[in-house]
């Protein structure tokens, strides 16, 4: 980085890596692996395209969207609906980038939808061929055994992920004050002008679990 440059030295630039420290002294077995991987094992807590696709544009357009709906909450121009209001402790303006996720509570109804979905469609998909393969094994009149496999078999087989998928389709839908809850805090926080990385700890007071760069949280 430059002395001009707006961002610290240990802020992070991909073309300015700094190199890894020398390997302190291993215990012989470990010598009989290869090299050690850069930066430790870094944990994969998102995917790099979260951050590459926050350009410098769109946070510019992002602030300008924010500054207008401030301006015309406090003209009585504008209305916010009561979540907007709520703060779910996500930062992408150019000073910082905070992660933060749903409580659990917010992500049951959310997987009861999803996996009631596709455990319906999957199990409905199989079920009609097992189906016809169970009519042909057996002397039972086809609708007769169809009605006595719809009541004992196909009501949990199928009834079972359809009334989730239902009950979790309500809930989102209907009854947003059940599912839509502000989390705790953050889960971690990137400054982008010194590239420092905080990852806060809730089970430990609300203390940070680790702070410093990226290179030093995962060497």
């Amino acid at each position: 980085m430059t002395d001009e440059s707006w961002y610290a030295k240990t802020a992070y630039g991909s073309n300015e890596v700094p190199q890894q420290e020398r390997s302190a002294e291993r215990p012989w077995i470990m010598r009989f692996a290869k090299a050690r991987l850069p930066w430790g094992n870094a944990d994969d807590i998102t995917s790099v395209s979260l951050l590459e696709k926050f350009s410098p544009k769109k946070l510019r357009l992002h602030e300008g969207f924010k500054k207008e709906r401030e301006e015309k909450t406090a003209s009585e121009a504008y209305s916010p609906s009561p979540y907007e209001l709520i703060d779910f402790h996500i930062r992408d303006d150019h000073e910082r980038f905070r992660y933060a996720l749903l409580p659990a509570s917010s992500h049951f109804w959310l997987y009861m939808k999803f996996f009631g979905k596709w455990f319906f469609y999957i199990l409905f998909i199989f079920s009609i061929p097992s189906h016809f393969v169970m009519t042909s094994a057996t002397t039972e009149p086809f609708w007769e055994l169809t009605k006595r496999s719809a009541i004992e078999y196909y009501s949990w087989l199928l009834g079972l992920p359809l009334l989730s998928w239902a009950i979790g389709s309500i809930v989102i839908k209907h009854f947003p004050s059940l599912w839509i809850n502000p989390p705790r805090g953050p889960i971690w926080e990137l400054n982008r002008r010194t590239g420092l990385v905080t990852v806060f700890d809730y089970k430990n007071n609300g203390e940070y679990k680790k702070n410093g760069t990226i290179g030093e949280l995962t060497a």
